[in-house]
């Protein structure tokens, strides 16, 4: 989306402190006939929290989603495979 300005992801989970946050470069599609989107991309991971604090590396993901039939709803569902590989700092005098 060119005209917004760059964004960030945060992955979480429910029931847990452990977060990952990165930035996305990615492309994506829609087939509005068949109401689908397929898109890929890079996630950057710039840090986190829990057992990702210190954390970095490089995802790979690509995703197929089906979009919602109602005009009037803005929303998706889908699918993402994502590969790659995450490393993390240890903390300071740690094991």
């Amino acid at each position: 989306l060119p005209d917004l300005p760059p964004g960030y992801i945060v992955f979480e989970g429910e029931g847990t402190d452990n977060k990952l946050r990165g930035t996305a470069t990615a492309t994506a599609t829609l087939d509005r006939e068949n109401l689908t989107g397929s898109g890929s991309g890079t996630l950057t991971i710039t840090g986190g929290e829990g057992i990702f604090t210190g954390a970095t590396g490089t995802l790979d993901f690509t995703q197929v989603d089906r979009l919602n039939p109602d005009p009037n709803v803005l929303s998706l569902e889908g699918d993402a495979v994502i590969t790659g590989s995450i490393e993390t700092v240890p903390e300071p005098g740690g094991v």
